[in-house]
C-alpha cells in the first residue's frame, strides 16, 4: 500500500486520506487542487460576508482577515461545502469522456 504524502495529509479528511493512500500521484494532485480551490472560494465568500458585517479599518482589521482565512482553511479541510467533491466528480466525468 502506498503512503500518503505528508504535505497532503492536512488538506485531506480521514476518508480522503485513506482513498489517497490507494491513489496515484496524479489523483493526489487533483484532490489537493480541488481542496485548495474550495478554500479559495470559501475565503472569497467569507471576505464578502466580513465586509458587510464588520468595519474595514481599525486595530483588529488584520486579525479579522487572518481569522477569515483560517476559518476557510479549516472548513475546506473538514469537508467544506462539498465543492471539492463536485470538482473531483466533474474531472472524473470529463476524463471518462476522453476515453
Amino acid at each position: 500500500m502506498k503512503s500518503v504524502d505528508a504535505t497532503l495529509a492536512p488538506k485531506l479528511t480521514a476518508a480522503e486520506t485513506a482513498a489517497a493512500s490507494r491513489s496515484q500521484p496524479a489523483d493526489l494532485e487533483r484532490q489537493r487542487a480541488a481542496a485548495q480551490f474550495e478554500a479559495i472560494f470559501l475565503r472569497k465568500m467569507l471576505a464578502s460576508l466580513q465586509k458587510t458585517a464588520c468595519a474595514k479599518s481599525g486595530p483588529n482589521a488584520g486579525y479579522l482577515q487572518m481569522a477569515t482565512d483560517s476559518l476557510a482553511d479549516v472548513l475546506s479541510e473538514h469537508g467544506g461545502i462539498g465543492l471539492q467533491n463536485q470538482i473531483l466528480q466533474s474531472l472524473d466525468a470529463a476524463e471518462q469522456k476522453k476515453k
